[in-house]
């Protein structure tokens, strides 16, 4: 059985410390090397190339981005830490979403 269309098209993923079982510190872009039945090979990209992992189809389908994404973020924007200046105070905290060009 070959891997599904929408499958194919999956090229890169956000990998999030909570979400794997494979320990990692924080969250980061992998790319799809490999489709299997069983699941899919992914590396690391930029300095994190050496690491590999695999996750299954559901994951992969699931934690999907864009290359355009990886692209324009040298990092995930998850968890970045912002300033808001909002009625002349200053707002602290991090994105906690990201969709498409909107941050929350």
């Amino acid at each position: 059985m070959a891997p599904s269309a929408t499958l194919q098209a999956v090229k890169f993923v956000l990998l999030l410390p909570e979400l794997m079982e494979q320990a990692i510190d924080e969250p980061m872009y992998a790319k799809v090397t490999r489709r299997m039945r069983s699941g899919v090979a992914l590396c690391g990209i930029g300095g994190e190339r050496e690491r590999k992992w695999k996750i299954t189809i559901d994951q992969v389908l699931a934690w999907a981005v864009s290359e355009e994404e990886v692209e324009t973020n040298l990092c995930p924007l998850i968890r970045a830490p912002v300033v808001i200046l909002c009625d002349d105070h200053f707002m602290h905290g991090q994105v906690a979403a990201c969709d498409g060009d909107e941050s929350t």
